[in-house]
Parts: structure tokens; sequence; C-alpha cells
């Protein structure tokens, strides 16, 4: 039950993230963008999996839709665009299952090399990147990360995440990111290495 109350915890923290700067979205095609977190809270096997995540999406995306990933990294504009391809529009069923198969190849000669590296998580900061990287309206936005921020806001060396008072710190900064309209998904939430109070 402890380990439950600490994954909704973090997935507070997130949603409200994206609710407080919520509006009404421009009628924009939508984009699909991916956040693979890249930090040393992750494991190698954590980015093995996030990376065969990325595959399946890549075999579903649409025509006419934009797919990015990004490298979720340690500051504010060191996020690593790892993949950004746009989808045909009203391309045939032959023609779109071509293109994707050539982003999963694509994908899979850059995922290669990834690992974990960085000494710190800025989610927030990765967020805010994507405001000038897409318009930050119509996302669909998949989150690979356990959620550990540490730079802007830090709920990683904490015994007990305080969604409100993050929450609070966030939008006195003005470090809440406004992507209107967009659809959040958070894969590899978890507390391991943490107490049961977390």
């Amino acid at each position: 039950k402890a380990a439950i109350g600490a994954l909704i915890a973090l997935l507070l923290f997130f949603g409200l993230l994206f609710l407080v700067r919520s509006a009404d979205a421009a009628p924009l095609p939508r984009q699909t963008v991916v956040g693979v977190d890249l930090s040393r809270s992750s494991t190698p096997e954590d980015i093995g999996e996030n990376v065969r995540i990325v595959e399946k999406l890549l075999l579903s995306v649409p025509t006419g839709q934009r797919f990015l990933v990004l490298g979720i990294t340690d500051a504010f504009g060191r996020s690593q665009q790892l993949l950004d391809v746009t989808f045909e529009v009203n391309a045939s069923g032959l023609q779109l299952q071509a293109a994707r198969e050539r982003a999963v190849a694509q994908w899979r000669k850059t995922a290669a090399w990834l690992r974990p590296e960085y000494n710190h998580t800025a989610i927030v900061d990765t967020l805010e990147q994507l405001s000038f990287m897409t318009g930050g309206k119509n996302l669909d936005l998949y989150l690979l990360t356990d959620g550990r921020e540490d730079t802007q806001t830090d709920i990683e060396h904490v015994p007990v995440i305080d969604v409100q008072k993050s929450m609070k710190h966030l939008t006195q900064k003005g470090l809440v990111p406004s992507l209107a309209g967009t659809r959040v998904h958070m894969l590899g939430v978890g507390v391991r290495g943490k107490t049961s109070a977390y």
C-alpha cells in the first residue's frame, strides 16, 4: 500500500504540472513526443525496455503526424533530440508501413548507444523545451522515466514527496510549462531504492 501511495504522489505531481497551465488548444495537427530518461536513476535494463516501447509506438503512428524522441538529461537546453520524423499525409497502407519500418531502423541505430549517463533528472526542463520545439500544443506525450525530478524541484532526495510544496515552487518560479491540449502518458514510475514512506 505504501508503494502504491508513492506512485500516486508521483503521478499527481506530474498531472498537476500540466493542469495548472491547461487551456483550449488551437486546431493544430497532433504530434507524438516521447521523453526517454537518460539519468543514472535509470538502469540499462530500463533504457532497453524504453527503447522497445518507442519501437512499438513508431509502428502505430498515423499518417501526417510528427514523431519526436527526446533524451531527458540534466538541464534546460541539453535534452537530446534522438529522433524526429514526420509521416506523409494520406500515405497508403503499404507506404505508411514502409515509412514506419524505416523510422524503426533509424531509431535502433540511435538507441544502440543510449545509456544512463546523467547525474540529475531534468524532466521539467525537458517539458519547457518542448514548448519551443513543438509549439507546445496538441501533443501525445509519453514520459518514459521513473519521475525522479531533482533540478527545478527535488522529489528524488526527499523522504516523502510533498506535491503541494513542489507545485507551489514551480508556479512561483514560472516553471510550469504551457502544453495546452496535451495527453500525457507516464511509464516507468517507480520507488526502487526508496522507503515505504516515500
